[in-house]
């Protein structure tokens, strides 16, 4: 779960839609962003929280 969080250059078309938007059916919905208090975000993968200490360097 760390590589494919954290690692490669796999590439994906990702996009937010306001609550009340109707998503058209050529999307997928994966999930909800909620807002949260404090300034580290937070990823949870069912139900259970992802620690993402970094993020994919391309120049290591």
């Amino acid at each position: 779960m760390d590589w494919v969080l954290h690692g490669g250059e796999d590439f994906g078309l990702l996009a937010a839609f306001p609550a009340d938007a109707e998503v058209p059916e050529e999307f997928t919905v994966l999930g909800v962003a909620t807002a949260r208090g404090g300034r580290r975000s937070l990823v949870t993968v069912d139900g259970k929280t992802v620690t993402a200490n970094a993020g994919f360097d391309h120049f290591s």
